[in-house]
């Protein structure tokens, strides 16, 4: 049996995405995306807009603009859990 020993930091999110028609019949992808532990919300008119808001936590910036150096980010502990990775 393998043993897990790095820890790493999680951040957890709630995305929520739905589909919008305009006037000339097209749809487009609309979404509102939480950062669970600081509460921040940010609403997106596309999908791109999904990941540019993840890359602010991702890449640091949401935790120097805070003050609290990563929030919302939490250590598992070393602790291995079966959670897949979404590409």
């Amino acid at each position: 049996m393998s043993e897990c020993v790095d820890a790493h930091e999680t951040l957890t999110f709630v995305v929520r995405l739905w589909r919008e028609g305009n006037a000339s019949g097209q749809d487009h992808w609309r979404g509102r995306v939480e950062h669970v532990a600081s509460q921040q919300v940010g609403y997106v008119e596309d999908v791109a807009g999904v990941a540019r808001f993840l890359a602010r936590w991702t890449e640091g910036e949401a935790g120097r603009a805070t003050g609290v150096g990563g929030p919302g980010r939490r250590s598992n502990g070393g602790e291995c859990g079966g959670q897949g990775v979404l590409a």
